[in-house]
């Protein structure tokens, strides 16, 4: 082993710095685990850095909604576990439908959440005047929960990267992984600037770029690109409460506490990760701005401040990979969250269970990487 080998070897190697490889890394470093983080470009900085701040239950896949209630408690309590503002606020949020089709899926969905004890209230009429007078009268119907929440990425990011250096987690920025090599029980990852890190074990967070990564093992770990747009308004005095959400997943709003808005909802920019451009799709955003403004009019007195675009990787299933490789040994992934920014407590807290405890509390075996390795 080269003296450079020596330098940057470590327990675990974790390729991916947004929020889920980040927050691995810090909870397996307050266990005693030597970590070191490599991240292409600069942390936070992707999928990560084009949320819209948004922690809503109501949103949720059905399969993640006990994993997204036990993520929002310990969001609760993020500003102390970080030592830092990272501007939570427990807001309540809206799902609303715009048509009848809307109204029939909002119901199905509003139903199976309530059974399994996710607090909502159904909203239409003047119901929906009094609890939220700011919506639209194209709103045919919402549910309320209290539970909703929002907290701001632009002050999480800085907090979590501190809390993780601070516990010992090494941070490679700008080292984009060209090689994994396996190496008797552990592996030797190079980068495309000449480094080398060995490790013993490899966990793979590195969200759109995480299906190319497990090709270099061997491993099928099928991974689509979405090009995420978010937009911001210029400030104005409060107008809206809580975090909006559409029941389509088309649409999210919030007001935050500097006065803008902040819109998003999955609409779809451009770029490709061969060429590493992104940018935002003019129709696309158009469509997305109108949306909003039927929900809640007065977002039409606002204006649109500045866009931003980013990738966000996502298995066919829309649930995580969470787990251990398959084929491979002491090599993992917790990639491709649907929601991932609001899940990320839980995932990492469950993988880290997983690696050193090898059990975790909540469901997780249907999220194995290896679910699609036959498909």
């Amino acid at each position: 082993m080269s003296s450079q080998d020596k330098r940057s070897g470590c327990d675990t190697l974790v390729i991916g710095g947004g929020t889920l490889g980040l927050m691995t890394a810090l909870r397996l470093a307050e266990r005693g685990v030597e970590v070191t983080v490599l991240e292409s470009s600069s942390p936070m900085g992707e999928a990560s850095g084009v949320n819209a701040g948004s922690l809503a239950s109501q949103n949720k896949m059905l399969a993640m909604m006990p994993h997204a209630l036990e993520a929002l408690r310990l969001w609760g309590g993020m500003a102390d576990y970080l030592g830092a503002d990272v501007g939570f606020q427990k807001v309540g949020g809206l799902r609303v439908a715009m048509d009848d089709a809307d109204v029939e899926l909002l119901a199905r969905s509003s139903g199976e959440q309530s059974r399994i004890g996710v607090d909502i209230e159904w909203l239409e009429g003047d119901e929906i005047r009094l609890r939220a007078p700011f919506l639209g009268e194209q709103v045919r119907a919402a549910t309320y929960s209290s539970i909703d929440c929002l907290a701001n990425p632009l002050l999480f990011g800085p907090a979590l990267l501190r809390k993780a250096v601070k516990a010992g987690v090494r941070i490679e920025a700008h080292a984009s992984v060209a090689t994994i090599e396996q190496q008797g029980t552990g592996f030797s990852v190079g980068t495309q600037d000449g480094r080398t890190f060995p490790c013993g074990r490899l966990i793979i967070a590195a969200g759109a770029w995480s299906g190319e990564l497990a090709r270099l093992l061997g491993v099928h770990l099928p991974v689509a690109l979405d090009v995420n747009m978010i937009g911001v308004s210029t400030p104005s005095a409060p107008f809206m409460k809580g975090v909006v959400t559409h029941v389509r997943g088309i649409l999210t709003l919030k007001q935050v506490a500097n006065g803008t808005c902040l819109i998003g909802g999955g609409w779809q920019g451009k770029g490709s990760l061969g060429s590493g451009h992104k940018d935002i799709d003019y129709e696309s955003s158009l469509h997305n701005v109108r949306l909003a403004v039927s929900v809640i009019p007065a977002i039409a007195q606002r204006t649109l401040l500045r866009q931003w675009a980013g990738f966000e990787g996502v298995s066919p299933d829309s649930c995580p990979y969470l787990g251990p490789l398959p084929n491979v040994r002491n090599a993992y992934a917790l990639t491709c969250a649907r929601g991932g920014w609001t899940l990320s407590p839980i995932l990492s807290k469950m993988l880290s269970e997983l690696i050193l405890d090898r059990d975790t509390a909540l469901p997780f075996k249907a999220f194995s990487p290896g679910r699609f390795t036959h498909a």
